[in-house]
């Protein structure tokens, strides 16, 4: 503990010195032209030696200076990199606790069979992505329940701007263009609706979709499913604009 103490009273003294010692530099480079300006005459009298080991040193000590705020700048970047870590850490952390929270079975009023993932739209790969809830996967395994625009449920409700439902066989055939290993992996499921997720300006940033294992009807026009599930997709597009990131929610607005 001793030494310890000791070691941090070293450093404190050692800063002490070195902000006394840039003080000294920075009182130097500006009184060596501030003389000159003042004393003009001294400029041709003072002898040539004299002269240019001022000179030498003012800029010795001007890339001293340099070289300070340099590496001032390098510990602020740096202290801003780790600030802008730990509130991505605490984002991305309240993200997944929220979209938890939201997407348990029955919270949100859907039947409890039903199961819910968000998409949101990158048009780097031109797929919606699953954002939520996160799978498991073997390294180098693609994830097969990404989408692109025009296929299945959750392409089609992005492509055509509303909610889009399937019912019974197809939600697990190629009728909407599913491939196989989509098939494969959907083809338990009777029921799946999909509509778009909005920012508040009205733009598409991705998609919510319900799977459900019996085609039980609940998203027919005439029942409140659609609402419901509409009103969902608003709910989490104001968590997905409001909680994560920016830089972990790449996405294009349509």
């Amino acid at each position: 503990m001793g030494d310890e103490s000791l070691l941090a009273e070293m450093k404190s003294r050692k800063r002490r010195l070195v902000l006394l010692f840039t003080l000294l530099v920075g009182l130097y480079l500006a009184a060596v032209p501030t003389y000159y300006s003042i004393f003009v005459s001294r400029a041709e009298s003072d002898p040539l030696r004299v002269r240019l080991i001022l000179f030498g040193l003012w800029v010795i000590f001007g890339l001293y200076v340099l070289w300070r705020a340099w590496g001032r700048d390098e510990v602020i970047e740096q202290a801003m990199a780790d600030r802008r870590s730990a509130q991505r850490q605490v984002r991305t952390s309240a993200t997944e606790d929220v979209l938890d929270a939201l997407t348990r079975p029955g919270v949100l009023g859907l039947p409890e069979s039903y199961e819910i993932t968000i998409y949101v739209y990158d048009a780097v790969t031109n797929f919606l992505e699953p954002y939520y809830p996160h799978v498991s996967l073997p390294a180098g395994q693609e994830d097969h329940r990404r989408f692109q625009p025009g296929r299945g449920s959750t392409g089609r409700a992005w492509e055509e701007g509303h909610l889009f439902y399937v019912r019974g066989e197809p939600v697990a055939t190629d009728e909407f263009n599913l491939t196989e290993d989509q098939r494969e992996l959907f083809k338990t499921y009777r029921s799946a609706a999909a509509t778009p997720i909005r920012d508040d300006q009205g733009g598409k940033i991705g998609v919510v979709t319900a799977l459900g294992p019996v085609d039980d009807g609940f998203f027919e026009p005439r029942g409140h499913g659609q609402q419901l599930l509409r009103n969902i997709a608003d709910t989490f597009g104001v968590v997905l604009t409001s909680v994560p990131d920016p830089a972990d929610l790449v996405v294009s607005r349509q």
